[in-house]
C-alpha cells in the first residue's frame, strides 16, 4: 500500500502540494485549519479523475425551463440597475448565469460514492461547510447535526475532518482499505469527558477509528 500510496504522489505532483497542506493543517489552529484543509481536499478530488457520469451536470435539465428562469431573473436585475454600484450589478449578473450548476459540495462527494466510500451525514456536513473556512467565517450547526458542540468545538472537528476525508480519498486510490483515525471526534470526546469531570475514564480512552469500507466510527 504504502508503494502505491509513493507511486500515486510521485505521478501527481499536485497531489504531493495537498498533502503538504494537509500536515500544514495540522498544525495549524482555528478557522485557518479548516481553510487549508478544505483546499487540499478540493484538490485531491479534483486529481483523482473521477468523475459520476450519471449525475446531471445542471440542476436544472429542461433548457428551455432553465433559459425562462435566467430571462425572469435577469429582467428583474435589470429594473435595479443604476440603483446600485456596478460592480455589485456585475457580480450579480454573473450569479444568475451561474445559477443552473451543480454546487461544488456535491462534486466533491462523487470521488467518494465511485470508489465505494459512504460518506455519513456528518461528513457530508463538513463537506458543505468547507466555503465558511474558505470565506473566513465560522461553520453553523445544521439540524440535529454539531448542534450541541461549542462554536470552539465545532471548528475543530470540522477542519479536522476535512483532513481525514482528504486523506481517507488518497489512501483508497492507492488500495488501502482499513481504518483511519478520526482525530476530529476523538478531540470533541474527551472534551466532553473532562468538561463533566469523567478524568479517569480520558486516561483509559483511545483514539476513534473510522472504517474506510464503511463509514463506522469505532
Amino acid at each position: 500500500i504504502f508503494g502505491s500510496l509513493v507511486n500515486l504522489l510521485y505521478q501527481k505532483e499536485p497531489l504531493r502540494r495537498a498533502c503538504l497542506l494537509i500536515t500544514q493543517a495540522g498544525i495549524a489552529k482555528g478557522i485557518t485549519r479548516g481553510g487549508i484543509a478544505a483546499v487540499a481536499l478540493e484538490t485531491i478530488a479534483e486529481q483523482m479523475g473521477i468523475k459520476n457520469e450519471n449525475r446531471p451536470c445542471l440542476l436544472i435539465k429542461d433548457k428551455n425551463i432553465a433559459s425562462q428562469l435566467k430571462y425572469e431573473l435577469n429582467k428583474g436585475l435589470k429594473k435595479i440597475k443604476g440603483k446600485v454600484d456596478k460592480a455589485i450589478y456585475d457580480k450579480l449578473t454573473s450569479k444568475i448565469g451561474q445559477l443552473n450548476q451543480l454546487p461544488n459540495a456535491l462534486k466533491l462527494e462523487d470521488p467518494f460514492r465511485i470508489l465505494g466510500i459512504e460518506l455519513n451525514d456528518e461528513e457530508k456536513y463538513c463537506l458543505d461547510s468547507r466555503n465558511f473556512f474558505l470565506h473566513g467565517t465560522f461553520p453553523k450547526p445544521k439540524n440535529n447535526i454539531y448542534n450541541k458542540l461549542s462554536q470552539y468545538d465545532l471548528i475543530y472537528i470540522v477542519g479536522t475532518r476535512l483532513m481525514m476525508l482528504g486523506g481517507i480519498l488518497l489512501l483508497k486510490k492507492a488500495g488501502y482499505n482499513g481504518s483511519v483515525v478520526d482525530f476530529g471526534y476523538t478531540f470533541v470526546m474527551k472534551q466532553n469527558y473532562l468538561l463533566s469531570g469523567r478524568y479517569n475514564e480520558i486516561k483509559r480512552m483511545g483514539y476513534a477509528h473510522r472504517s474506510i469500507e464503511s463509514n463506522d466510527v469505532e
